[in-house]
């Protein structure tokens, strides 16, 4: 399901890379990453405690 969502989004990376530079877009993409995988491991560790729907929608 994930690469399905990657190839549906996909396009955005590209229409990102016609105002900005390829290094604004790593450095983004690279924070959206950490920022979710460490929102899962905080959730996974019970350090922070949501509702399902907004753990659904945040990652």
């Amino acid at each position: 399901m994930a690469s399905d969502f990657g190839k549906l989004f996909g396009w955005c990376s590209g229409l990102l890379l016609l105002y900005f530079p390829v290094g604004v877009i790593v450095i983004m993409a690279a924070f959206l990453g950490f920022f979710g995988y460490g929102l899962q491991w905080l959730l996974i560790q019970r350090l922070i405690s949501l509702p399902y729907f907004m753990v659904h929608f945040f990652l």
